[in-house]
């Protein structure tokens, strides 16, 4: 798969292993999986908090496979939750659903963008020290 393409088939692996808590092997729940190859497991999880701008809180969880061919945030917002699949970034990193939300990060700070407002500017987040819920 060339590294420009988005991989749909992680992405429905990662959402069926969120929606319902499966415990399988990811790999064993693709169609093409082959006996040798290793199965698939998440990492990462761990609760990230930023400040940002009149929304006060955001949480983030930052996933990735453990191939590494299909990172994720789940997102916190006003007290919804949203995952982004990681997109393609000239310089930091980029998560978007394409219907809801963008989320841009590079060290400890973020921008969060909209897209269900037409004209909507992107807040400026920073992160902060602290646990969060969830």
């Amino acid at each position: 798969m060339a590294s420009n393409q988005f991989n749909w088939r992680g992405l429905r692996l990662v959402c069926a292993v969120l929606a319902g808590g499966l415990t399988l092997p990811l790999a064993s729940l693709a169609a093409d999986s082959k006996a040798s190859t290793p199965p698939l497991s998440l990492t990462g999880g761990e609760v990230v908090n930023y400040q940002c701008g009149k929304l006060k809180k955001v949480v983030a969880r930052y996933y990735n496979l453990s191939d590494g061919s299909l990172g994720f945030v789940k997102l916190i917002i006003n007290g919804e939750e949203f995952t982004l699949a990681q997109g393609m970034a000239a310089s930091g990193v980029r998560y978007v659903d394409t219907t809801t939300y963008e989320w841009w990060t590079k060290a400890d700070e973020a921008s969060l963008q909209d897209l269900r407002q037409k004209k909507s500017a992107s807040i400026a987040c920073k992160e902060v020290a602290g646990k969060a819920g969830k």
